[in-house]
């Protein structure tokens, strides 16, 4: 089931807009049933990749409110150094290296996506998920700069 809004228009469905005063209530209404699509596709491909005897990490789809300090929410996953993945299409990206003294990166899908899209391969599972075996050590100052440290 989608948690896309729809409205019926002269019989047919189309897409629904909410208003600006529901925007960000649907967007969380958006993003949490997606996680929970998200978290039933991870326990099905543990199961699987467990009954294959590959060993790759089945990163989570979580939501966290908005580091903005507004009302709305965003995804999130993590990347870690060393820890082959498959990592959900999430709005931001924790990106952490194996050095302990190194701190955390968060960044956009689309700037992680457009410095490392070489290392994401796309599983063709729905919805998205991508898989890493490697992680973009070359490209770090680069998504060091252009993200927040945590």
């Amino acid at each position: 089931m989608s948690a896309a809004l729809l409205r019926k228009v002269v019989g047919r469905w189309e897409p629904f807009e909410p208003g600006p005063a529901l925007v960000s209530a649907a967007r969380t209404f958006e993003l949490l049933s997606l996680a929970g699509t998200y978290s039933e596709q991870q326990e099905a491909l543990e199961k699987h990749l467990e009954k294959q005897g590959v060993d790759v990490y089945v990163a989570k789809f979580a939501v966290m409110n908005a580091r903005d300090g507004s009302a709305g929410v965003h995804s999130w996953c993590v990347w870690s150094e060393g820890v082959p993945s498959l990592l959900p299409q999430t709005d931001v990206v924790i990106m952490r290296r194996s050095d302990e003294n190194e701190k955390a990166v968060i960044l956009p899908w689309d700037t992680v996506q457009r410095l490392c899209g070489a290392y994401m391969r796309p599983t063709g599972d729905e919805p998205p998920r991508f898989d890493v075996d490697a992680f973009p050590t070359a490209e770090w100052s680069q998504l060091a700069s252009a993200g927040e440290r945590v």
